[in-house]
């Protein structure tokens, strides 16, 4: 019998764990390192040989050393061993840094400190052997992490809790918490940053699964990071910030649980959306102090040593999590382990232009820096995957000879349908995930309201800014993609679907009329669609003659003008609803030509009378005065430009596609921004001065004037946040059909017992 190599020892997870916390009682004797040349004299150490005279400082020095204890404990394979890492760790880390404190103004050497360190030493060590038992036969470790994942997950802990040096006196911490309880003006933008940094970490965290069960690390997250926030005196306690990190943990077990296999898709969302909110917000720093720099961390370096980490930590998850969601999974982003690192560091430089384009703060080299020292873990993790998911290793390192081709056809076959069904989304997984998606859009749009630049129009559509209508505003957004899906969808099973097109259109459209009803002010709905008044011109001023006159006096004028509401709005809500019905139509490989070309041809009539209604026959000059002569056929190739992106946007994502996308977006940017030129007026003389149509719909207000290069990076961001939107929302249709659909077929397959 022939033995292979021994295996080469490792180290134990434990052991890491001990070095982790050997290296923060480093950083924590030593922080903030402000060392001097002439030091203390070395009898201060010893002047003070009373382990107890400062109970509140006894009680944090026995504290920070008990972890270490512990880990040493489960650390060393004997006795022997323990005692002695235990003896050295205490001569170096305790008495040896209090030596180095001599060389810290800010800080007080003393023995006292290093007996309590010993007192947390051995109590670390006896609570370790007493628990040593227990831990062994329950198994709380998994122990199958990647070091990247946990690299993020400790990313996280720094955003929320640098400059984590946790203490026990009442005095700080009740100057700490103060804050909170105080009731300062709410800053929503805090609560949405640490509401999505906290849903980030937690995707992570699951995905890693340090211990064995969901609940434990969940649990352990939240007491780790909460905990922190109340110990750690440093800086104002806001309530923003806690429920940030409780909701954001929330929002992340529940997406980790609906997606299961795919939340590698919510991590690369949230992963972006956190990035782009570091460039578009003031994140780094006041405008006033931005510009740009090849000193990379020059906004930590520019502002102390310390202040920026968080700052930092923050980018660096973001930047980790679109590394980390791009390697994972069955199908890695990539062909090649370099392929998706690249991606990301050509995202991050462009964002990096961005901030510099808006000036929102002082941009530099860090982001791209920080995505090329954590490439080479994402690289590691794309081979390990790779390998994983190789055929080769299901059959040949088993043993197990490969059936032939022709044996296993059959059975293929025959499993067709049972491996549609398990492809096919669960309906309760979708529903979780557009809650998710309305949760996130509803607080965006929350956020949106907070920025000073944003234009007056949009301001003007929430008087109060409650979270509930703009909840509802967030589905109506929803609905202007997955509302032309379904229609396309259900039209398409019909028998004579070209009949069924001029009913359905209008109700489409009356179900965003009733969500736009109750979502946004009176006033806006008005200026959208044009006040009501075809009664008053009908029965005053005779505009359709005396026959008419007669039959609408006797109608109640609510009526009509409730009617006359809801044709305008259809008509004008049509302007973009027959493109983007038409293009799902084009795009949907179930419609037949033969069925296709009727429903084309009946779109593209209801898109020609809604034109006439509200452009050639608008009640007001809302809108007509921004559209310019000869101008409606510009504005339909726009609309049908953005239908026709947003249709190939909602389709499944992939590497290639993903490219694909990425060069169509930069290429319809200016053509949509050229066509919106040719399109809408450029010579609009109002308030005694001369304006133009871009001006009125992305300007801050009637009196500042923006340049070009604003203008087109205003539009750029319309019109891609409006992609972003309605490719979501038809997304999602497509998900909730298809799964409504899989879990229909799933109930009727079921065999029913005979009746008696």
């Amino acid at each position: 019998m022939t033995t292979g190599p021994k295996p080469m020892a490792t180290l134990r997870p434990s052991a890491y764990v001990a070095l982790a916390f050997a290296v923060f009682i480093v950083y924590g004797a030593l922080f903030p390192f402000n060392f001097v040349s002439n030091p203390m004299p070395v009898e201060t150490v010893f002047a003070d040989w009373n382990p107890f005279r400062n109970r509140s400082d006894a009680v944090d020095n026995i504290a920070l050393f008990l972890p270490l204890g512990a880990a040493l404990w489960f650390a060393c394979p004997s006795s022997a061993s323990r005692w002695t890492l235990a003896v050295a760790s205490w001569l170096l880390l305790s008495v040896g840094l209090q030596l180095a404190q001599l060389y810290l103004p800010s800080r007080v050497a003393s023995m006292t400190d290093a007996i309590n360190n010993a007192f947390g030493l051995l109590i670390g060590m006896q609570v370790s052997r007493t628990l040593a038992p227990w831990l062994r036969r329950k198994q709380l470790v998994s122990g199958s992490f990647h070091p990247l994942a946990m690299l993020l997950v400790a990313f996280w802990y720094v955003y929320e809790s640098f400059p984590f040096l946790p203490t026990l006196d009442v005095g700080l911490l009740a100057a700490h918490i103060k804050p909170a309880l105080s009731g300062p003006a709410f800053e929503p933008l805090r609560l949405l940053r640490h509401a999505l940094v906290a849903a980030l970490g937690t995707l992570i965290l699951l995905e890693a699964r340090p211990l064995r069960s969901r609940r434990a690390c969940v649990l352990a997250a939240l007491a780790v990071l909460v905990g922190s926030e109340l110990l750690v005196p440093y800086g104002d306690l806001r309530i923003e910030t806690l429920l940030g990190i409780v909701l954001g943990t929330a929002v992340g077990e529940r997406l980790n649980h609906a997606a299961k296999a795919h939340s590698r898709w919510a991590v690369l969302t949230l992963a972006a959306a956190a990035l782009t909110m570091t460039v578009v917000t003031e994140f780094r720093g006041p405008p006033g102090a931005a510009r740009f720099t090849l000193t990379p961390f020059s906004h930590l370096l520019w502002h102390g040593t310390t202040v920026g980490v968080p700052t930092a930590a923050f980018e660096a998850l973001a930047i980790g999590g679109l590394l980390w969601a791009g390697v994972t999974g069955r199908t890695p982003l990539g062909a090649r382990s370099w392929h998706w690192p690249a991606m990301v560091a050509v995202s991050v430089g462009l964002l990096e232009c961005l901030r510099i384009a808006l000036a929102s703060g002082p941009a530099d080299t860090s982001m791209l820096l920080t995505s090329l020292l954590l490439a080479p873990f994402a690289a590691a993790l794309h081979r390990k995957t790779s390998q994983a998911t190789r055929p080769d290793e299901l059959h040949g390192e088993t043993g197990i000879e490969t059936e032939s081709r022709t044996d296993v056809e059959p059975l293929v076959r025959a499993t067709d349908s049972a491996t549609a069904e398990i492809r096919a989304p669960k309906f309760r997984t979708v529903a979780w995930q557009v809650v998710a998606v309305l949760v996130v859009l509803t607080l965006g749009l929350r956020l949106l309201l907070e920025f000073s630049g944003v234009p007056y129009n949009v301001l003007e559509l929430f008087a109060a800014r409650s979270v509930l209508n703009i909840g509802l505003f967030s589905v109506a957004l929803l609905w202007l993609g997955a509302g032309p899906w379904c229609l396309a969808k259900w039209a398409g099973n019909q028998p004579m679907a070209w009949l069924w097109l001029p009913t359905a259109l209008p109700l489409a459209a009356l179900l965003s009329l009733l969500l736009l009803r109750i979502s946004v002010t009176q006033e806006s709905l008005n200026d959208i669609t044009g006040s009501t008044d075809l009664y008053r011109r009908v029965t005053m001023e005779n505009y359709w003659g005396e026959a008419w006159r007669d039959a609408m006096a006797r109608l109640p004028a609510t009526m009509v003008d409730a009617m006359e509401r809801g044709i305008r709005f259809t008509a004008l809500y049509s302007l973009l609803l027959a493109p983007l019905t038409m293009a799902s139509i084009c795009t949907d490989r179930t419609w037949l030509m033969r069925r296709r070309l009727p429903a084309l041809a009946v779109l593209m009539l209801l898109w020609w009378l809604a034109a006439r209604l509200v452009i050639d026959g608008a009640i007001t000059d809302n809108l007509t005065e921004l559209i310019a002569r000869d101008g409606s056929i510009w504005l339909a190739a726009l609309a049908a430009l953005f239908s026709l992106h947003v249709s190939w946007a909602s389709g499944r994502m992939s590497t290639r596609r993903g490219v694909s996308m990425g060069v169509i977006t930069l290429v319809a940017l200016p053509l949509s921004w050229w066509l919106s030129k040719q399109g809408l007026e450029q010579t609009i003389l109002k308030y005694d001065s001369v304006w133009s149509a871009q001006q009125f719909l992305l300007g801050r207000n009637r009196v500042d004037r923006l340049s070009e290069g604003q203008l087109f990076m205003r539009w750029s961001g319309v019109y891609i946040a409006m992609l972003g939107v309605c490719a979501l929302g038809m997304a999602l249709a497509r998900r909730l059909w298809t799964a409504s659909a899989a879990t229909t077929s799933s109930s009727a397959a079921i065999p029913q017992p005979p009746a008696r």
